[in-house]
């Protein structure tokens, strides 16, 4: 099952018991339309690795029931996650330290230590920092840009996306100035020649490649790079 559609996490359950310490489930908030016997999905995080719990429901707003065996058993215990039943006050959250846990199979809750966590975080704070870093020159990249929608050239270099007709005069936003040598290498002095445009997607991934362009570029066929010569 596909992670987009899983359910819209809201808490952050991290188990403490030795069995299952460190594993975290990402549980949804209580919904009245909930069908028992329906499969549903959350995200969870074993050893730090994210997989889904797959489950059915029952119960109310006190009680409420997560099953991960039955039906869902082969799921989950493919992902690695603990086969029976889960019980949830939402009605006591975030104010719980403990849930009610069984096997499958056995008839006797035992309770579980937990912290329980809204997931929410503070954002917008004004922060003043003081750094010292690399910086690139906007202007030659601009310029470089600027040609390249002047010339209708705007294509990633790697993939060959050009963006979407439907973002109509969005679509420069979707190609991006690439540097092709790394800032790690050091300062040098730059030319137009030494730079290409990519797409986002494109660009993130080289970064996070962290490889050399041409390299990069190897990773697609010939045929499929749009790669155009400077005059």
């Amino acid at each position: 099952m596909d992670l987009l559609n899983a359910l819209i996490p809201t808490w952050k359950v991290k188990w403490l018991n030795s069995e299952a310490k460190g594993s975290i489930d990402f549980l949804p908030a209580f919904d009245h339309e909930f069908t028992n016997g329906k499969i549903y999905a959350h995200l969870t995080s074993i050893s730090g690795k994210e997989t889904l719990s797959i489950f059915t429901t029952h119960g109310d707003a006190s009680a409420f029931v997560f099953s991960y065996g039955g039906q869902c058993r082969a799921a989950n215990q493919e992902a690695g996650v603990f086969i029976g039943d889960v019980m949830l006050d939402y009605t006591a959250l975030p104010n719980v330290s403990e849930l009610r846990w069984r096997g499958e199979g056995q008839k006797e809750w035992t309770l579980l230590p937990v912290v329980i966590e809204k997931i929410e975080a503070q954002e917008g704070d004004d922060i003043e920092r003081n750094s010292k870093s690399r910086v690139r020159n906007k202007t030659l990249a601009n310029i470089y840009k600027t040609q390249a929608i002047c010339a209708e050239r705007l294509q990633c270099s790697a993939c060959g996306t050009k963006g979407l007709e439907n973002y109509a005069e969005a679509k420069a936003s979707c190609l991006e100035v690439h540097h092709k040598r790394p800032l790690m290498f050091g300062a040098s002095k730059n030319t137009l020649n030494d730079l290409t445009l990519l797409c986002a997607n494109c660009h993130r991934a080289i970064h996070a490649l962290n490889e050399p362009y041409e390299k990069f570029l190897a990773r697609f066929p010939r045929d499929e790079q749009h790669a155009w010569p400077r005059k």
